[in-house]
């Protein structure tokens, strides 16, 4: 608050209609009274209903108190943190869609590899054992027919290995090449799955710049709309002192209708509170000088000194 400027004649004029009180209001404690307290809640909400007023009167020329406004462009960093955290969370979730999806496929393929590899180990037992079989009749046969050590009987024999191995060769190349192929798609899927997450990636950095120029361009639009704004505020309030001036009012705050009004509504106040504390009045003023002084000047507290003198 700015210092205070009371003539003695505007003080004695405030003191008029008091009404006498006898109270003695200091605590016995050493803390504020609750007189105090409700004397420093009065002269706040005084300098509150001065602060909020939105007009200010010299003679009959009311002064609109349009404030400045006040406007700080966000940096490129804050800008380009703010357009990431529109952007990223929606391609966050897509680039886990994808992944999502391809771990899907990637575990389906292992599964149908694992599964062709257990059909492959079942087909190679039943052949084993249908060899086995084949070779065990034989040679029941040929004993029966006193041919076991024939050349008949042996070839016969060599020649149902030789098919075991061939078939089962035939059916190791098989499942070679299944999954061979199967682990092509699944090399393939991890590709296009990377492929897919990069787009995606470029896509998201492109959306980000996007949306950074847009902000930049907004927030550039707010600061030249404040900037105009503050230049007819000061272009008026130019105008309206310039005019002023040349009625010779001395348009300087404290003459305000307004700054007048709120100084003699705390002197009340503070007259009130100290006359009731009927002879510790000198003495809890001097006490509370700098408050009283911050409020209503030094030429209101010796006024009030004066007084109580």
């Amino acid at each position: 608050m700015k210092k205070i400027k009371i003539s003695q004649k505007q003080y004695e004029d405030l003191l008029q209609d008091q009404n006498s009180q006898d109270l003695n209001s200091q605590s016995t404690d050493g803390s504020e009274s609750q007189e105090k307290e409700d004397l420093k809640e009065q002269i706040e909400q005084i300098n509150d209903e001065y602060e909020n007023t939105t007009t200010r009167t010299y003679g009959d020329v009311v002064v609109p108190q349009t404030q400045e406004k006040v406007y700080e462009m966000p940096s490129i960093e804050e800008t380009t943190q703010k357009a990431t955290e529109e952007i990223e969370p929606l391609y966050d979730a897509k680039k886990e869609s994808i992944e999502t999806q391809g771990e899907i496929k990637t575990q389906a393929l292992e599964q149908e590899k694992d599964e062709f590899i257990k059909a492959v180990e079942d087909s190679l037992k039943t052949l084993n054992s249908s060899y086995d079989k084949a070779k065990d009749s034989a040679s029941n046969e040929a004993l029966k027919r006193g041919l076991a050590r024939s050349s008949i009987i042996l070839n016969q024999l060599d020649s149902l290995e030789k098919g075991r191995v061939t078939a089962t060769g035939e059916v190791l190349s098989e499942r070679d090449k299944k999954i061979a192929s199967i682990m092509d798609e699944v090399e393939k899927l991890k590709l296009e799955i990377e492929n897919d997450v990069n787009v995606l990636t470029e896509e998201k950095v492109k959306k980000i710049n996007e949306r950074v120029n847009e902000l930049v361009e907004k927030y550039q639009k707010e600061q030249d709309d404040v900037f105009e704004y503050n230049n007819k505020v000061r272009k008026e309030k130019a105008e309206t002192l310039a005019k002023l001036k040349e009625a010779g009012i001395d348009a300087t705050e404290e003459n305000s209708k307004e700054y007048i009004k709120m100084i003699a509504d705390k002197t009340k106040a503070f007259y009130s509170y100290y006359y009731s504390l009927g002879k510790n009045a000198k003495s809890e003023l001097e006490k509370d000088r700098e408050f009283v002084e911050e409020q209503i000047g030094a030429r209101g507290y010796q006024s009030l000194m004066r007084y109580f003198n």
